[in-house]
């Protein structure tokens, strides 16, 4: 009986791995269909780093040093790492075979100017999102809003639009973990 336990736990934790790689990769392919929505909109990123009370941003950095290791730490589990950071945009990864753990947290944040910003924002409802949104309150933000098609978090501050998405064991929902990364990061 025992044999048998250990064989099926086994194949349990492998199937986890596996599935937990896949939806890195799955995870890796949205950045891409991400930064193809931006395209069809028209949104140029820049480099964007920390978002001040207006949404102004500086230009001499990443998004990683707003949605920094530590948070990603807190959010996904103390054996996140880096898996990529261009200027607009930053993820993290985990994958822990021993306690089964995984998750992906990705933040793109593109400034433009706060009327641009704004049209890109509420285009993104229809053309990105078919309007399959909910409404988000309670951050530090002019305005946000959960896709519940693509899983995403869009925020719109100043003249930065940030979407944070991710997925992650530690959380009930996509959601739930954008709007904990946007209350660590805003």
């Amino acid at each position: 009986m025992n044999k048998k336990l250990a064989i099926i736990v086994s194949i349990v934790l492998v199937l986890c791995v596996i599935g937990g790689v896949a939806i890195y990769f799955a995870w890796q392919s949205a950045s891409k269909t991400i930064t193809d929505i931006q395209d069809q909109i028209g949104v140029s990123p820049t480099i964007e780093t920390s978002l001040d009370d207006t949404g102004s941003t500086a230009s001499d950095s990443s998004v990683c040093s707003v949605l920094s290791l530590d948070v990603a730490k807190e959010i996904l589990g103390a054996d996140a790492k880096l898996a990529s950071e261009n200027p607009n945009n930053c993820t993290y990864s985990l994958v822990n075979a021993e306690t089964s753990s995984f998750g992906v947290l990705t933040m793109i944040v593109t400034k433009t100017n706060a009327i641009t910003a704004r049209s890109n924002f509420e285009e993104a409802k229809i053309a990105a999102y078919s309007n399959q949104i909910e409404q988000v309150t309670g951050l530090n933000a002019d305005d946000a809003y959960f896709a519940t098609t693509l899983k995403q978090l869009s925020i719109l501050k100043g003249d930065s639009w940030i979407i944070i998405s991710g997925i992650s064991d530690n959380f009930t929902s996509e959601k739930e973990l954008a709007i904990e990364t946007a209350k660590l990061v805003l």
